[in-house]
């Protein structure tokens, strides 16, 4: 079954919340990346599946590279400690 938008809105913003929290242990410790990534790529699972109109109705939400970013975690882990920076940025700027 498909996850409506309202539900795929709520498991992004439960992720960037429990990414916020990963943080604030510590950012020098492996397990917290990994849980980092892994909430990035629900992120952009869940933003890949907001329909186009709703997408729009929201011009500030940068969809494209959110979704961008899931790609290239998802087909290139081994080549994602750009993440951190990016997860960083971003939380300094979501409510």
């Amino acid at each position: 079954m498909t996850r409506s938008p309202r539900n795929r809105i709520r498991d992004i913003q439960a992720s960037i919340a429990a990414i916020r929290q990963f943080e604030a242990t510590g950012r020098d410790r492996p397990v917290v990346f990994d849980a980092v990534r892994m909430r990035l790529l629900e992120i952009g699972e869940a933003a890949n599946g907001i329909p186009k109109q709703l997408g729009d109705s929201e011009p500030s939400v940068s969809w494209r590279e959110i979704i961008g970013m899931r790609n290239w975690m998802a087909h290139r882990y081994f080549d994602t400690a750009h993440a951190w920076e990016g997860t960083r940025r971003r939380s300094n700027t979501s409510s």
